[in-house]
């Protein structure tokens, strides 16, 4: 590896330690890490994200190699290089979340997207993870019952949106956000380009109050300082929640997992310990969002019919 360094990028006299997505890398003084590419076609589809985000002093700098590239191959992986312009140990909290939003979007706005294109993207996640089941999982009593529960939650986020998309103007603005972030993330993860994904600002908020399910925290004060915080439009916060339902979290496995390692994932199974947290979360939110901004979203009044046989 040091020598792969020295020649790419002149390194020399430096100390460098493994860690689960690369190498840690100390270098006069400063801190660098080197990135391996899990996926190296969408890596060069964010190459204009990523040629935008270079301006921004925030973010973790990407530095090119010696033939000028973004990326660097060691004959197993591809890598990218950032020097690190956080505290890389720091977990992030929803302070962080917002510091990020107000440095690196300012007042700009990147584009418009509309509640069908959400409906879409989501009706085609439900419809790829079916096919996957029925082709693998058919004989998995256990796995198909947790499945059909999730995916009937991403049918409800579903019909949310259907339910207020003519009430309203659905348009939504987008950002630069994060393809996910939890309450387990560090600032590294935070200002990581690689992380860096345009969509509405509902997505951040939404992925680190459905990581709360799977930590030890008291959901109730933090869901409300966090809806106190936000200033949406309705069509934003009826966005929150379908976000919210929506479980990312267990269709994740199936998209970044291999086959193999999804067979041996018993994370699938644990979900099931979740899912009445879960749904408290989850009219929680809408309570916090009827009740702070005034707005009269509905409930999911099933999930408290659920929990009273509990």
């Amino acid at each position: 590896m040091k020598e792969l360094l020295n020649y790419y990028y002149g390194f020399d006299l430096f100390d460098y330690m493994k860690v689960s997505d690369g190498y840690l890398i100390m270098y006069k003084g400063k801190k660098y890490h080197f990135y391996r590419i899990n996926n190296l076609s969408t890596a060069y589809r964010k190459k204009e994200l990523l040629r935008i985000l270079e301006k921004n002093v925030y973010m973790n700098s990407l530095i090119k190699n010696r033939m000028n590239s973004l990326f660097t191959y060691d004959g197993n992986n591809y890598y990218a290089m950032f020097r690190i312009n956080v505290d890389f140990n720091k977990k992030i909290n929803f302070n962080e979340i917002v510091l990020f939003y107000q440095l690196i979007n300012g007042s700009k706005v990147v584009d418009k997207k509309d509640f069908k294109y959400w409906i879409e993207l989501w009706s085609n996640k439900i419809d790829y993870l079916e096919r996957f089941l029925n082709k693998y999982y058919n004989s998995s009593f256990a796995i198909m019952c947790i499945a059909n529960y999730y995916i009937g939650m991403g049918e409800n986020a579903i019909e949310y949106l259907r339910l207020y998309m003519t009430n309203y103007n659905s348009e939504v603005f987008t950002a630069f956000l994060h393809n996910r972030i939890n309450i387990s993330n560090f600032l590294f993860d935070l200002y990581n380009p690689f992380n860096i994904v345009v969509d509405s600002k509902t997505r951040d908020i939404s992925e680190y109050i459905k990581s709360l399910c799977f930590n030890k925290k008291e959901m109730q004060n933090i869901i409300k300082n966090i809806i106190q915080r936000t200033n949406f439009s309705e069509a934003e916060y009826v966005l929150l929640v379908a976000r919210v339902v929506f479980p990312t979290f267990f269709f994740d496995i199936f998209e970044t997992t291999s086959f193999d390692n999804v067979l041996s994932n018993n994370k699938i199974l644990e979900w099931n310990d979740y899912i009445f947290k879960y749904e408290e979360l989850i009219n929680l939110v809408i309570d916090n969002i009827n009740n702070i901004k005034k707005t009269n979203l509905v409930r999911f009044d099933w999930v408290d019919k659920v929990n009273q046989f509990a």
